[in-house]
């Protein structure tokens, strides 16, 4: 782990909701024009949390599921209750090819016992569980290789009893697996992006993001110590409700928000997520930039942003003359945010960003 920043893990969850028709929305025009097809409306919620005022990291914001890595989540206990159900020598291959995360900051270190993107998942669900107490695990009796790419999840009152024992203790995350006779379900989460915190920011983190879809949507309970709040909301609403200033979304959350709602379907989203070339979840760090209107973000692929960024140098946020509009004029290539007020970010972007 990089003196500069902490490693952790966090899941984009989305859950099939029951599907729309058509016939039972409302008619505004009594007699509509039969050329205009309305869009298709999305299938699916996003899951969010309100972090507590409390949280060191980005207080009050709403953000995916996850959290750092915890030493349990490194513990080669976790390889030999894969060993069990048959797929320990599926994630021996992890370590050496290193093939989802293309990039050095993410190789396995010699002090990891199991390879780091099997812990990586498994920090994930372990967060998730505590702080919403949505268990993404199986039984082991229910192992099937050839099983659907929807995640499962394991509710019930006396699972839910583990919730503030796991927070107490991440080590009890494996021992609440062995109690129950089930498994993390890490083969349904999907290698998305890599976020590392910009250099001006003094606490940092190198998030992988992960996908996963669900049938339908599963119980949750926040925590109170780390959320305070649980949301299932389409993209668009969250983009909605970030714009209008009701809710504070990071930028992180924001791109993928916007990059998420472009499929309209969950069974679509899950088949992209399933066969997406795993080399373009590489590292994205946004640099700030101060101009006359607000803060720009600069994301990779951008025309301005730098051929090989410092990923460790302390930068301060560099001051820029000019609008919005003239430093995009400026560029042919666009891949930024930019902040008009407060935490109001607008996704610009005319390339493919690599999902």
């Amino acid at each position: 782990m990089s003196k500069h920043w902490k490693d952790a893990a966090s899941i984009i969850i989305c859950s099939r909701t029951s599907f729309y028709s058509h016939n039972n929305s409302c008619q505004t025009n009594k007699f509509p024009n039969p050329n205009y097809s309305a869009p298709k409306p999305l299938d699916y919620k996003i899951l969010t949390l309100k972090r507590s005022i409390k949280s060191s990291f980005m207080p009050e914001t709403y953000v995916f599921p996850g959290g750092k890595v915890d030493e349990a989540d490194l513990s080669m206990k976790w390889m030999d209750l894969f060993k069990e159900i048959g797929i320990g020598d599926l994630f021996k291959t992890w370590a050496s090819k290193n093939q989802e995360f293309g990039n050095s900051l993410f190789q396995n270190p010699a002090k990891y016992e199991i390879p780091k993107l099997l812990s990586l998942r498994i920090t994930a669900i372990r967060e998730t569980f505590e702080e919403c107490g949505l268990l993404l695990c199986k039984r082991k009796n229910t192992f099937n290789k050839d099983d659907s790419n929807w995640a499962s999840y394991l509710s019930g009152h006396e699972i839910l009893q583990w919730q503030r024992r796991v927070q107490n203790d991440p080590l009890e995350f494996f021992n609440l697996c062995k109690h129950f006779e089930c498994y993390p379900d890490v083969l349904a989460l999907r290698a998305w992006r890599v976020w590392l915190t910009p250099t001006h920011r003094m606490q940092r983190f190198n998030t992988a993001f992960f996908l996963t879809t669900l049938d339908q949507r599963p119980p949750t309970i926040v925590d109170e110590l780390e959320a305070t709040e649980v949301r299932w909301d389409t993209p668009e609403k969250l983009l909605e409700l970030s714009q209008s200033g009701r809710i504070s979304v990071p930028i992180p959350q924001i791109y993928e928000l916007t990059t998420v709602k472009n499929f309209r379907t969950i069974n679509s989203l899950m088949e992209f997520a399933s066969n997406k070339n795993n080399e373009s979840c590489a590292v994205w760090m946004s640099i700030h930039k101060k101009s006359d209107e607000g803060i720009v973000a600069i994301l990779p692929g951008d025309d301005t942003y730098p051929e090989n960024p410092d990923f460790t140098a302390v930068v301060p946020v560099e001051r820029i003359n000019g609008s919005f509009e003239g430093l995009r004029r400026a560029c042919h290539r666009l891949n930024r945010m930019e902040n008009y007020d407060g935490n109001k970010w607008e996704v610009v972007v005319n390339i493919d960003s690599g999902v």
